[in-house]
């Protein structure tokens, strides 16, 4: 039985219920992408080991490098002192003006 909603004295039967689904405001959401773990693990490992190799070139280690003696190793483009002072102004009034 239904009740009937007086309104300004004419009876009315109230509106029939809607489907739920019809008032869903957002659609379904979009399905979830699965990714084997070997694969994330191989990327991640290529990843690791191109990042390594770039930075090791990037540095140039001087292992592979074969120097003639241990004092070029250890400063290869000093300038022996006597040499760095002879083309240095003698006295202040040599010194160029700005």
């Amino acid at each position: 039985m239904t009740e009937a909603v007086l309104t300004e004295g004419v009876a009315t039967t109230p509106p029939a219920k809607l489907d739920p689904e019809a008032l869903t405001i957002r659609g379904r959401p979009p399905r979830a992408i699965r990714f084997k773990r070997g694969a994330i693990i191989g990327i991640a490992a290529v990843g690791s080991v191109s990042i390594a190799s770039v930075t090791w070139m990037a540095l140039k280690p001087r292992l592979f490098h074969r120097g003639d003696t241990q004092q070029e190793m250890s400063q290869p483009n000093a300038v022996s002192t006597a040499d760095a002072l002879n083309s240095a102004p003698k006295t202040y009034g040599d010194v160029p003006q700005l």
